[in-house]
């Protein structure tokens, strides 16, 4: 079986050159230990998605894992997609092609195919501000689903979201804990007709992938080539979840405040359409010290 993660992040950007170089080692022991054959590089439009997958692809050298080049970029109406690459050239292409919020998920599609890529729905009813059938009405959702090519249907950033629920009990956030299940299962008929289905981590720190997806390929021309026929992954696990309460805590709270940074960021750079260029600046980065947190709850681990 081939173990695909179609939803990674390094999460590298706006790091120290020391940070940076420990965050990638780390990642390359975690890779190396789930022993997963690809990994598509998904980060923000605006952290440099095309450096990034460089450091990635090359902190991984030596390992039996291919990584791929996507990009996750965000639409006019604030919904994040992630698109796909089998080439960096054709992410650098499409960066240059389309920035943030200056495309509307009816162009999704299209643009994809004008760029050489591949449309993946991520996250659709997730918990975030950036998820297609949160924003979108059930027709644009639906015509969304009819122009890719993926669904995410299971993201590994609700999982222990919803462990922690289950353990307390979801009696007090009903919303809360139905839409971190959409997200860690979307239902079928939320899937579309015709898609593949993807699975990915969504993993913004070293040690976050748990579930991937599996495929049995009887012959193997190539990652990208494989994915191009719209597989339909069935979830395989590559490691279990924190067994200890509190260290489940704290990979939510630190997955919580990244997502919430992010949301920060994506907000501002929606007002008055300043788009990819503000984003772009680092005002973000000084004013509200976007990484601290996640460097000093990282340092105590």
């Amino acid at each position: 079986m081939l173990t695909f993660d179609l939803h990674y992040h390094a999460n590298i950007h706006g790091l120290r050159k020391s940070a940076r170089l420990e965050r990638l080692r780390r990642h390359r022991l975690c890779l190396a230990s789930s022993g997963v054959d690809v990994v598509a590089s998904t980060e923000h439009s605006y952290k440099k998605p095309r450096q990034s997958y460089l450091h990635l692809a090359d902190a991984c050298q030596g390992l039996l894992l291919s990584i791929l080049p996507g990009v996750e970029c965000i639409s006019r109406e604030g919904v994040d997609l992630i698109f796909l690459y089998p080439e960096e050239n054709l992410l650098e292409k499409a960066r240059r092609t389309f920035a943030a919020y200056s495309w509307t998920t009816g162009d999704a599609g299209q643009l994809a195919r004008d760029t050489g890529g591949l449309l993946i729905v991520p996250h659709p009813f997730g918990l975030g501000t950036a998820c297609a059938g949160n924003i979108l009405s059930p027709l644009d959702y639906a015509r969304l689903l009819d122009a890719a090519d993926y669904v995410e249907i299971h993201n590994g950033a609700a999982l222990l979201s919803s462990l922690l629920l289950k353990k307390s009990g979801s009696g007090f956030f009903p919303g809360f804990a139905g839409r971190c299940q959409a997200n860690s299962c979307l239902p079928v008929y939320l899937r579309g007709d015709g898609l593949g289905w993807s699975i990915g981590s969504d993993a913004h720190f070293p040690g976050e992938q748990y579930v991937v997806g599996g495929v049995e390929a009887d012959a193997f021309e190539g990652p990208y080539s494989l994915l191009v026929r719209k597989v339909r992954f069935e979830p395989v696990w590559v490691q279990a979840p924190p067994d200890r309460i509190s260290e489940r805590v704290r990979s939510v709270v630190m997955s919580g405040q990244c997502a919430a940074r992010e949301g920060v960021v994506k907000r501002l750079g929606k007002l008055g359409g300043l788009g990819e260029g503000y984003l772009k600046q680092g005002f973000l980065r000084h004013t509200l010290r976007e990484l601290w947190a996640a460097r000093r709850m990282e340092r105590g681990m």
